[in-house]
């Protein structure tokens, strides 16, 4: 285990160290994110509810019998999570480099708040889902607590991913652009508009490839058809994120000794 994966998994006294700084850095990238912002982070409940509503316009042809407002709702507020999480990572490293010249931080620390930030606006964006099954009738049941259980397994999930390009993004500053454009597709083959069962049976199998796929339907069994996923389902999230998170701290491990000469 790396050393940047017994910070996150068993370091308490450095999790507990560190915490309040990730706090704070927590606060600021909110902070920034909407200054000089008139409606500053309601626009965190209107952006999904608009997004959703063009969204409903062009794809619920598709999506059959079920309600498509708040099918693409749920996929944008599982989605748009990973897309804030990993698109605001990416340059993480590079931005406190001056912060870190100064002082000794572990560099793993700012990729991880820029995690926890997104989380902060999944919240805002989840009671922007909240509004619409009020306002449409929708049935709120008891199932919709149980989404917690599953956002340890994303945060994870996405951390990993976060870790990784704000790694790589040190020595190849491309790599911003080229995400943007794997963000788009990546959102598409993820099922977060569309029902995967409209796509033909080839186009079926490669989306169930997609670990965002199953976090995506989990979060759609519990809030949308009010079930609560397998077992299996939920351990295979699990372990995706585990799997993520571990490869992050070890591709960080390996690329963070020539920091310095990039930074």
């Amino acid at each position: 285990m790396t050393s940047e994966t017994a910070f996150i998994f068993r370091s308490r006294h450095r999790i507990d160290k560190y915490s309040y700084l990730i706090w704070l850095l927590v606060v600021k990238n909110i902070k920034n994110k909407y200054r000089r912002s008139f409606l500053g982070v309601f626009w965190t409940v209107l952006l999904p509810l608009m997004e959703m509503l063009v969204m409903t316009m062009i794809f619920s042809h598709v999506n059959g019998d079920i309600d498509s407002r708040v099918f693409i709702m749920c996929g944008i507020v599982v989605f748009g999570f990973n897309r804030e999480a990993t698109s605001g990572a990416i340059g993480s490293v590079l931005g406190a480099r001056g912060l870190i010249d100064r002082v000794y931080i572990p560099t793993i620390i700012f990729p991880l708040a820029n995690t926890f930030s997104a989380l902060a606006n999944m919240l805002f964006s989840t009671i922007a889902l909240l509004f619409l099954m009020l306002i449409t009738g929708f049935p709120i049941t008891w199932h919709f607590v149980l989404i917690l259980i599953n956002i340890p397994a994303l945060i994870m999930f996405c951390a990993g991913i976060s870790i990784v390009l704000s790694s790589i993004y040190v020595y190849f500053r491309d790599i911003g652009q080229l995400y943007g454009i794997f963000l788009q597709l990546w959102t598409f083959v993820s099922g977060v508009y569309m029902s995967v069962e409209s796509f033909p049976d080839f186009a079926q199998s490669i989306v169930k490839l997609n670990p965002m796929y199953y976090f995506v339907n989990n979060f759609r069994s519990l809030v949308m058809f009010q079930t609560i996923p397998s077992l299996n389902n939920y351990l295979l999230c699990l372990a995706m994120g585990v799997v993520s998170l571990a490869i992050g701290c070890i591709i960080f491990r390996l690329l963070k000794k020539n920091f310095i000469l990039y930074i």
